[in-house]
Formats: C-alpha cells, sequence, structure tokens
C-alpha cells in the first residue's frame, strides 16, 4: 500500500484548506479534484456522501448565503502515523460568516476533523460547532 509523508498529507490538507478559505461560487465544481467520488461531509445540518453531493450543497449555500467566507485559524495534520487504509488525520480550527439573503451577518466559530487518503484527497469532512449558540440563537421566532 502506498501511503503519504506526513508533510505529503500536510501539503494535501493545506490545498484542500485553500479551496475552502478562497472559494467563490464559480470555483464550486473544483472540489471535486480534493475530494473521493464517495466522499462524506456532516455539519449540524447537513450530510453528504458524494462529490457531486457536496457540489450540489455549495451550490445552495451560494444560492441562500451572501459573501460566505471561512478564515482558518489552525490547522494540522496528526503527528500519528497514518491508519490501516493509509489515511492521515487532520484537524482545522475555523471561523465562517455568511450573511443570508434576508437576514444579518452571522459568524461561526467551528472544527473540522478530515481524512487524507494516500492519493492525497479528502475522504471525510466532519463539522464540530454549537448551533444553538451560534445560529439557532439568532433566530427572532426561536431565540
Amino acid at each position: 500500500m502506498t501511503t503519504l509523508t506526513r508533510d505529503q498529507a500536510s501539503t494535501a490538507l493545506e490545498r484542500y484548506l485553500d479551496f475552502w478559505r478562497d472559494m467563490r461560487v464559480e470555483d464550486v465544481p473544483t472540489i471535486k479534484g480534493l475530494v473521493t467520488p464517495d466522499f462524506y461531509f456532516v455539519d449540524p445540518f447537513n450530510e453528504v456522501t458524494s462529490a457531486d453531493d457536496m457540489v450540489t450543497l455549495l451550490d445552495h449555500m451560494f444560492e441562500v448565503c451572501d459573501d460566505p467566507r471561512f478564515i482558518m485559524k489552525q490547522y494540522g495534520v496528526s503527528d500519528q502515523s497514518p491508519d490501516d487504509k493509509g489515511h492521515w488525520h487532520g484537524y482545522a480550527l475555523w471561523d465562517f460568516s455568511f450573511t443570508p439573503k434576508r437576514g444579518n451577518t452571522i459568524n461561526i466559530e467551528g472544527m473540522t476533523a478530515l481524512t487524507i487518503t494516500a492519493d492525497g484527497v479528502m475522504a471525510a469532512h466532519i463539522d464540530h460547532w454549537d448551533t444553538g449558540q451560534q445560529v439557532l440563537r439568532k433566530i427572532p421566532v426561536l431565540g
């Protein structure tokens, strides 16, 4: 089994995070070159299981939000060895801001657990953030 070195996994992670940091609506389809065909993405509101579904999700984000922006505060690849599939595990701490088409800007702080394949693309992206404090509380009817 071919595996990446830790440095190669770090480069793959940085390339993936650059996509999120610099993302524009016209860039959305390029995510397919950074993830596996059966890419798994989950956050508190969404779950997708393919690169094609991820494109659909991101297209939808741009339809309902103005100016979505990610700021990567910290990220890295585990100093452990790759797992038994040759996958490295990484993380990112980030700030995400967006303005719903009808609403005020919302800022979210979160973290992502990432799985980097031996081919240098992402197999999984699992977001963790507090929906109650950071989103639901800001909706007048709920908060």
